[in-house]
């Protein structure tokens, strides 16, 4: 899970949508030093209020469907809980953050007034909208929040200047994209009228396969047509070729596409698990070379800003105290008040039906707020 940047319209539409309220912030040493970039110290205060806030949005999104103990859970099988992977990213993007800041001179990188005008406006907001505990349980103070935007409004205009220099060429040959249209017949299993999944026997799949070859002789007369008379669905993909690492299909059914040329039929082309029969709609598909060509300029770019950004890593020194950075957990919980009050609801639309009146006024209840979970 990639650590999401926040930038002031981002923050804006989080606190419109999402006040915190109450709970006791975890005790911490703000002042202590947790991270160093050469000579700039980095403090415990700021780390933290990033890995809360980054939390706070985790929780709004994950926190009903997982549960309570979420951020113990090892999610990826790898030993490390998600509180530890989350942790490691923040810091991650905490050093990216000032890597970037310190070479944005060499870009002629800077915020304008304007910028820096809003960036003080939505921080003074984010204070004003919350309560003073739960911008203590957070660990917010304006000075934070308006450093957070800084950094990430100063990284995105450091990526575009990086990426402008990524060559966006890209010819027709190397983009190239042709499209198909396929029967798949599964030839491993298929789901029964009770919803349970059934392996088809030796005979049955002897007689799809007999099946699929009169489809295939009968599509090269007409695929959509043959396709429609032997009642199977005809589906549609476009490809680079068969060497593709993001294809779909099966690398077998891809090979056997590129045999063929434009308006050609396969004929069975056999895989584990099911039988297909492949047609060439298009040798040069240009809706799908135009977004290949956009999806090879991205990659491009995505690479080059991670070289170049691994480069200016390597040229600073980066020192982190573990020690110091282990004080910050995220025991405490954030969940949204819209959600508990879902709850309420549903335990008064049971008191009604049972005669009885719920105490509860929904005036009481402000949609979007959140509130520490016990």
């Amino acid at each position: 899970m990639k650590y999401k940047k926040i930038t002031a319209g981002a923050m804006a539409a989080v606190v419109a949508g999402m006040t915190l309220v109450g709970g006791c912030g975890s005790k911490i040493d703000a002042d202590a030093v947790v991270a160093t970039l050469d000579d700039k110290e980095i403090t415990l205060g700021y780390a933290n209020f990033v890995a809360r806030y980054q939390q706070a949005t985790y929780d709004s999104y994950y926190l009903a469907y997982m549960g309570d103990d979420m951020w113990s859970q090892d999610m990826t099988g790898s030993g490390e809980t998600f509180e530890d992977s989350v942790k490691e990213e923040v810091m991650q993007s905490i050093e990216d953050s000032y890597v970037l800041d310190s070479y944005a001179e060499e870009y002629d990188v800077a915020l304008s007034e304007e910028e820096l005008a809003e960036i003080e406006e939505v921080a003074q907001n984010f204070i004003a909208d919350n309560s003073d505990e739960a911008i203590e349980q957070i660990g917010a103070t304006k000075e934070y929040v308006v450093e957070m935007l800084r950094l990430n409004q100063i990284n995105s205009l450091m990526y575009d200047a990086i990426v402008a220099e990524v060559d966006t060429k890209v010819s027709d040959e190397e983009a190239a994209q042709r499209a198909i249209s396929y029967v798949e017949i599964a030839t491993d299993s298929y789901t029964d009228d009770d919803g349970n999944t059934v392996d088809y026997t030796d005979e049955e799949k002897e007689t799809l396969a007999q099946d699929a070859k009169k489809f295939a002789k009968a599509a090269k007369k007409g695929f959509d047509e043959a396709a429609e008379d032997a009642g199977y669905e005809v589906q549609t993909d476009t490809y680079g070729s068969a060497e593709d690492d993001d294809a779909t299909l099966d690398t077998a059914v891809l090979q056997a596409a590129d045999e063929l040329k434009e308006g050609e039929t396969s004929g069975v082309v056999e895989t584990d698990t099911a039988l297909y029969v492949v047609t060439v709609t298009s040798d040069f598909d240009e809706e799908a070379t135009e977004t290949e060509k956009e999806e090879i300029v991205s990659e491009r770019q995505e690479e080059y800003y991670e070289e170049v950004l691994a480069g200016f890593e390597a040229e600073v020194e980066w020192t982190v105290d573990e020690d110091v950075w282990a004080t910050v957990t995220f025991d405490e919980l954030f969940t949204t008040e819209s959600d508990e009050t879902s709850t309420d609801e549903d335990a008064t639309a049971d008191e009604t039906t049972e005669g009885t009146t719920s105490d509860t006024s929904a005036d009481e209840t402000t949609e979007g707020q959140t509130s520490q979970a016990e």
